[in-house]
């Protein structure tokens, strides 16, 4: 849910303030908001992949088990691009059967979960 307050400055999204008007969210905002969404699902299991040092390069930031289906989500800010190895590793999963998405916001994941 989206909404704007009456000076139009401040916008909530999921109930929480995060985003000046006309300032894009940032990766991290978005995948909160799809985390926060996800843990409402009954019987849906996910967890997020962390880059980085210790982490697996490529891998989708958002892995998700539901109704016996493989998700994979790769998080981009609108109008952001994934980096070669995330396409190849989303290619991978398609090809094995999974869905694998490029998202850029919790609306496409809602979206996504419930044509499941």
């Amino acid at each position: 849910m989206s909404f704007s307050d009456t000076s139009d400055t401040l916008t909530l999204i999921n109930n929480r303030a995060c985003i000046r008007e006309g300032e894009p969210m940032k990766e991290k905002e978005i995948v909160d908001s799809i985390r926060e969404y996800l843990q409402t699902i009954p019987k849906l299991f996910f967890w997020k992949e962390h880059g980085g040092q210790f982490g697996t390069a490529g891998i989708p930031d958002i892995i998700v088990c539901y109704k016996g289906k493989f998700i994979a989500f790769e998080v981009k800010r609108p109008g952001g691009k994934p980096t070669l190895l995330q396409k190849i590793t989303l290619n991978k999963i398609e090809k094995a059967k999974g869905i694998a998405k490029l998202v850029t916001s919790v609306e496409q994941v809602k979206e996504i979960i419930e044509n499941l």
